[in-house]
Parts: structure tokens; sequence; C-alpha cells
């Protein structure tokens, strides 16, 4: 295991984008994410991280924000072929990654980064592997933000 890895302020900060701001005049909110171990996908962990927490601490969103990764695999035959959830040795590969975060309900990209360059015809399949893969998460955080919301909810009665 290698040194923990924090998460950029401006990385992480992209959770922040769905914060609703006006709320919270002049009240900074920061959160900080610490990778302990990793196998890639460390910034779309830090980005869902950081949105997960921002919802469990009740600060008003736009939607719950999360992030996934794609690239592009060229097998030795056949066409390309985007693949979503990188690990370390897909990203160590070389390949285009791309990372995306999103505003859960609206669609909203609030990260799209993409780490060399991709020519725009193979870009749709690694943006549509990206966002699919964000949909799957958020379909899993929903579903557990709510079993946390209804045992709470049980608590107090």
């Amino acid at each position: 295991m290698g040194t923990p890895k924090t998460g950029s302020a401006d990385a992480v900060g992209r959770a922040g984008g769905a914060v609703l701001s006006q709320l919270y005049p002049r009240s900074p909110i920061d959160v900080h994410v610490q990778v302990l171990q990793a196998d890639g996908g460390e910034l779309g962990a830090s980005v869902s991280a950081a949105g997960l927490a921002l919802l469990d601490a009740g600060v008003a969103l736009r939607g719950a924000v999360v992030a996934g990764s794609a690239g592009l695999a060229e097998p030795p035959a056949g066409p390309p072929v985007a693949l979503s959830d990188l690990s370390a040795a897909e990203e160590a590969a070389g390949g285009p990654r791309l990372a995306v975060a999103t505003v859960a309900g609206s669609g909203q990209l609030a990260l799209c980064q993409l780490s060399a360059r991709l020519h725009q015809e193979r870009l749709r399949p690694v943006l549509d592997a990206a966002q699919a893969a964000c949909r799957g998460l958020h379909a899993v955080l929903d579903g557990v933000v709510r079993a946390r919301l209804r045992q709470d909810t049980a608590m107090e009665h």
C-alpha cells in the first residue's frame, strides 16, 4: 500500500458545483477526501465520496453528484472498445481516459476531464460509457441513501 492520497481541492470541489450556495452566504463548505488504497478511479471515487458526504451532512444540492471514468481499449484485432470504471492497470496502459461527474436528475456535467487526445468519432462511445457508469453508481447510492433515511426516520419514532 502506497502513501495515502488526498483528493485535490479542484477535483473534490466539483461536487460543490451542485451545492445551492445562495442558501449559505459567506459560508465556506469544504470536503476533504483521503484515498487510503487505490486500484484506479481515484478521481471518481473522491468526487462521489464528496457528493455523498454533502448529502449526508444535509447540504442543499441540485442533485447528488457521482463520478466515473471510461477509456478506450484498442485490441490487436477488431475495433476499439469503450471500457468504464478503469482499473489502475487499464489507466497505466496509456490510452485516453475520460473522467465525468454528473448531477443526478439533471444529467448536467459537473466535470469532464480527458487525459489525452481523442478523435471526435471515438469520443461519443467513451462519454456514453462514463455516463452509464455514473447512472449505475447513482442508482446504487440512491438506494443506499434512501435506506439510510428510512432507518433514521424509524429511529425517531
